[in-house]
């Protein structure tokens, strides 16, 4: 089948959101390997009540099961401003990536976001108490995209490192004793670049000045590894930093507030037709109409592979054999267009921007020109 002008209508009014969305995909796993099942078993007990007990005692919790040698010690941790059921599903969900990553490795972590990237959140296990700085080889994730050769790489590096400064120095002054006592969330304007959102957080089990340490070799990885990316994270199990510009990224997560409706009916069409849109790409990507996913439809089961870091199981095996890094942020798209609050969807004019921003990454084997070619053909 030809390419048909009026399917290329519908993907590209469908293209209401790129977000860059490098998740953690699997735990970080290490330490010495324990032979004796037992240590696995307690590991998965403990974690089975942890979410719930992180919820209750606002957002951290840390506890230990089991007799020396087996005895295993966990903790959970979501950032600030979550939201309670988000989190239960965020920390569940890492509960179980370590159990399957991990095995009887005896020491593990791992950062990642809830499933619409409005905070992260972290479980940690060891077989020794924690509090101690724990400085391993850092998980570190890069946004595809490179910065434009066109822009001053000088005046960027110098901009953003004013922006890691203030950020560093927020989130390292623990004034309080709460939960989230280590936290910083900014948004810096750039002269030649997107504007920059950036986040730093430490769990609160450790000092300040080993908060400090930990975000600033976060940093420090980050910056000789991945100089000249568009965005990215890296994190210690005590740590994270990421950032990212504002084309890619939503605002940084804000206090609790009362949401605002649409006002009109007008806005309240708009952001229905985003939802549309969105369900139209997925079943597109996924060669399957909503109504086949019998009793949750398209977006909530592409959802859930999403979460689980399997969103190649939602692809048609006929588009393409090897799934490109386009088509995974098409299959984000129509998430986040089918998200079921409305008040969360995407703009057209927000589109725009986005659109004209995507530059694609020397990694990438298909731009997303060939994506639609792909789609439409089919």
């Amino acid at each position: 089948m030809g390419k048909s002008p009026a399917l290329m209508i519908i993907l590209a009014s469908s293209l209401l959101f790129h977000q860059t969305l490098e998740a953690v995909n699997g735990a970080r796993c290490f330490g010495s390997l324990d032979s004796n099942s037992s240590y696995a078993q307690n590991r998965r007990d403990l974690f089975s009540t942890l979410a719930n007990d992180v919820v209750t005692n606002g957002g951290f919790y840390n506890a230990s099961l089991g007799q020396y040698p087996n005895t295993v010690y966990a903790l959970g941790f979501c950032e600030k401003y979550y939201e309670q059921k988000a989190c239960l599903r965020c920390l569940e969900s890492l509960a179980l990536d370590t159990e399957t990553s991990c095995g009887n490795i005896t020491k593990s972590f791992v950062w990642s976001s809830d499933d619409e990237d409005r905070f992260w959140c972290l479980i940690r296990s060891s077989n020794q108490p924690f509090g101690n700085l724990e400085l391993i080889p850092p998980l570190i994730e890069a946004d595809p995209d490179h910065i434009e050769p066109s822009k001053d790489m000088t005046l960027f590096m110098q901009q953003w490192e004013s922006a890691v400064n203030k950020t560093l120095e927020t989130a390292t002054q623990a004034n309080t004793s709460l939960v989230h006592k280590y936290y910083s969330a900014i948004h810096a304007h750039f002269t030649e670049f997107p504007n920059v959102n950036m986040a730093m957080q430490c769990t609160p089990d450790i000092t300040s000045q080993d908060c400090k340490q930990c975000l600033g070799d976060c940093v420090e990885y980050f910056r000789e590894q991945f100089r000249g990316r568009a965005g990215g994270m890296a994190s210690f199990p005590s740590c994270l930093f990421r950032w990212d510009n504002v084309t890619s990224m939503p605002a940084l997560p804000r206090p609790p507030a009362q949401e605002k409706r649409p006002s009109s009916i007008p806005e309240k069409k708009a952001k229905s037709d985003v939802y549309s849109f969105g369900v139209v790409l997925l079943e597109m990507i996924s060669g399957q109409r909503n109504n086949s996913f019998e009793g949750e439809g398209i977006a909530a089961f592409a959802r859930k592979r999403w979460a689980e870091g399997r969103p190649e199981v939602i692809i048609d095996p006929l588009l393409i054999e090897n799934p490109s890094n386009e088509i995974i942020k098409l299959i984000h798209i129509g998430l986040l267009c089918a998200q079921q609050n409305a008040t969360k969807r995407p703009t057209m004019s927000t589109v725009i921007i986005w659109l004209g921003s995507h530059s694609q990454s020397e990694d990438d084997t298909m731009s997303m020109s060939n994506v639609f070619t792909e789609l439409s053909c089919r």
